[in-house]
């Protein structure tokens, strides 16, 4: 059984309740549209106090969203290429593999290892292709490895097993 009326005491809101109008009300309609369930002082077009369970699509065009989010099954974030994805956090955790732009890089999370250019990393971090390691205070190249195992030091196209661009010092050879 339920009640539905008007709350002259609580500005002439429309509401339902369980037994008794302004006492244990679940559903509030506020003079200006506002729907709240679970609260008598609605903010937004649509103000829930508790859980909220969609089996179909929940669209949050333009809004934020807050306090602890939970998706179940796939997620789609953002529709097209120009879609920004920004995390704001201290930690990401993952608790499954990552696969960015079809194994542009990817992490194995079962594993600890990264991927870059495959999806089935076999070291901690393994690079199909080509590398490019930079100095830390210059844009220069420090080593580079190609993707037919030869490495350069101060090129970026090694023509020998080792190469290297500049004269080089050993101690003991």
């Amino acid at each position: 059984k339920f009640v539905l009326g008007i709350d002259y005491s609580d500005s002439n809101k429309f509401k339902i309740a369980t037994s008794t109008i302004g006492t244990d009300d679940i559903l509030t309609i506020t003079q200006a549209g506002l729907v709240g369930i679970g609260t008598t002082t609605p903010s937004y077009a649509l103000d829930v106090s508790g859980d909220i369970r969609a089996t179909g699509n929940l669209v949050a065009a333009g809004q934020t969203i807050g306090g602890n989010f939970s998706v179940t099954g796939n997620t789609t974030l953002g529709d097209n290429s120009g879609d920004i994805v920004t995390f704001n956090a201290a930690t990401l955790s993952l608790p499954n593999n990552l696969n960015i732009a079809t194994s542009t890089l990817f992490v194995d999370a079962a594993n600890s290892r990264i991927g870059i250019g495959t999806s089935t990393p076999s070291s901690l971090l393994d690079v199909a292709g080509a590398v490019q390691l930079r100095g830390f205070s210059t844009s220069t190249t420090g080593l580079y490895v190609d993707g037919s195992g030869n490495v350069g030091i101060g090129t970026t196209g090694p023509v020998r097993k080792l190469d290297v661009l500049h004269a080089v010092s050993a101690a003991q050879l």
